[in-house]
């Protein structure tokens, strides 16, 4: 067995809990391949039944547009398609030449005969780590919602004319942006909490030019982070799943 590979599988947070024997295993089931950079292994609601490992090289994962980081070696994705032929929840695509060790549905369900407990290791560590992506793409969307409302405010201040105070009413604002009232609230007083303005009773209310030029740098900041990214920005992928699946 190729003690390099058992050794990257040991290091494997999703099998973290697996036994020495359940680690070997995987190794010696797994499939090495080469991909190039700017290779889509697994494309977002694509259907799938395997897993793969990163051995050396790096990928990006997206999910609906959004940049939700990159994977090196030792990391993995396609996990609950292996498990359980879930579609893909994510797209990964790699951004270097990448090696993998591809775990087919077929050759995993072979050694669930003989060692079932290896899908429960698997299960309670892919738990762990979907409440963290879960915990992330509850930020980038909090964040996404403080930059409609700064829009939104900043729409309002411009329509002005340059007359100050402007009290901007938060309901309108949650109207407009289609948000809940109790959403837009958090993001004006995060906002304000930045020196974007002051919390007045049901709105927002700017002072000073130095307060719009806050609540505008506020916007751009959003407009701009990692995450707001949209799809299709980034150029069209060489391919779409050039490894034959075994879907």
């Amino acid at each position: 067995m190729d003690g390099g590979r058992s050794g990257l599988i040991d290091e494997i947070a999703s099998f973290s809990s697996c036994t020495r024997t359940e680690l070997d295993l995987l190794s010696f089931i797994g499939a090495e391949t080469f991909v190039a950079a700017g290779t889509v292994i697994a494309a977002e609601h694509a259907t799938g039944r395997d897993c793969f490992v990163i051995s050396s090289g790096r990928a990006k994962t997206t999910r609906g547009g959004q940049d939700f980081g990159s994977l090196g070696p030792g990391e993995f994705f396609g996990e609950l398609s292996l498990l359980c032929g879930a579609p893909r929840t994510a797209t990964a695509e790699t951004i270097e030449d990448t090696t993998l060790v591809v775990v087919r549905r077929d050759t995993f369900a072979m050694i669930m005969q003989d060692d079932v407990d290896i899908v429960f290791h698997m299960l309670s560590d892919m738990g762990t780590r979907l409440v963290r992506s879960d915990q992330r793409f509850r930020e980038l969307m909090h964040r996404l919602g403080r930059t409609r409302v700064a829009a939104e405010c900043v729409r309002r201040a411009t329509r002005s004319e340059g007359a100050l105070p402007v009290a901007i009413d938060l309901e309108r604002v949650a109207e407009r942006a289609g948000m809940a009232l109790d959403q837009v609230r958090v993001a004006a007083a995060e906002l304000a909490a930045q020196g974007a303005g002051l919390l007045s009773g049901a709105g927002l209310l700017l002072e000073s030019r130095e307060q719009i030029g806050r609540l505008a740098d506020a916007l751009c900041a959003g407009a701009l982070c990692p995450g707001a990214t949209a799809a299709g920005t980034t150029g069209a992928p060489a391919a779409v799943n050039p490894i034959q699946d075994s879907s």
